[in-house]
């Protein structure tokens, strides 16, 4: 629990300051960074034990990676009859579903918006069962620090409008916020065990669907 204070309190800091991370990274300050790095690394290696399962197109990871927010979609009666999936290698993968990548593009260190891209210029992907199921997870597991960042800059928002109070006592007043503190953990730790469900869930589906073919 200590360890995800101090990592939250790095988010709100964040929102509070825009170049809070920025100096922290600059002075190597372990007691803010340590965390951060930990955390991360929990994330990264979800991804990674995602990625021993499904292999993504360059293409699509990196509109994957660098987009916070996606819509999945029906497949258009006008797609193609024999189009294929365009998120994996495995091209042999029929389509069920299409998916829109949008939202600003960001710097994932140092939580700073870099380029910001409308819905209507998303990138879109026709993708296959494999591809849809593991897409969720994934796309939560890159992107779980920006989307917490955000709903912390809404709670530091909230509370400048609510009273007129200094930076030091909006951070003070989200981290005694328990409910708040513990909800984010919460998400966070739904997320890890939600990887290893999918994964599991997926793999079997897989072996018995290729058991299937065999017989």
């Amino acid at each position: 629990m200590e360890l995800f204070n101090i990592y939250i309190q790095d988010i709100l800091s964040q929102a509070l300051d825009p170049l809070f991370l920025s100096t922290v990274m600059e002075q190597q300050e372990d007691y803010y960074l340590g965390p951060l790095r930990q955390i991360d690394g929990l994330l990264i290696e979800a991804q990674q034990a995602i990625r021993t399962k499904i292999s993504w197109t360059s293409k699509f990871k990196t509109a994957l990676d660098r987009s916070p927010y996606f819509q999945l979609m029906n497949v258009s009666p006008q797609m193609p009859q024999d189009q294929r999936c365009q998120a994996t290698v495995d091209a042999s993968c029929p389509v069920v579903r299409s998916v829109k990548f949008y939202g600003p593009v960001y710097n994932s260190d140092l939580l700073q918006v870099t380029e910001e891209v409308k819905k209507a210029n998303a990138e879109t992907f026709y993708i296959g069962q494999n591809a849809a199921d593991y897409l969720p997870v994934y796309h939560a597991l890159c992107h779980f620090k920006f989307l917490l960042f955000k709903k912390c800059e809404e709670e530091v928002q909230y509370l400048r409008l609510k009273n007129d109070k200094t930076d030091e006592v909006v951070l003070g007043e989200c981290l005694q916020n328990r409910i708040f503190v513990q909800q984010c953990l919460r998400e966070l730790k739904q997320l890890l065990q939600k990887c290893s469900i999918v994964i599991t869930v997926v793999t079997k589906a897989k072996e018995e669907e290729e058991q299937m073919v065999t017989q």
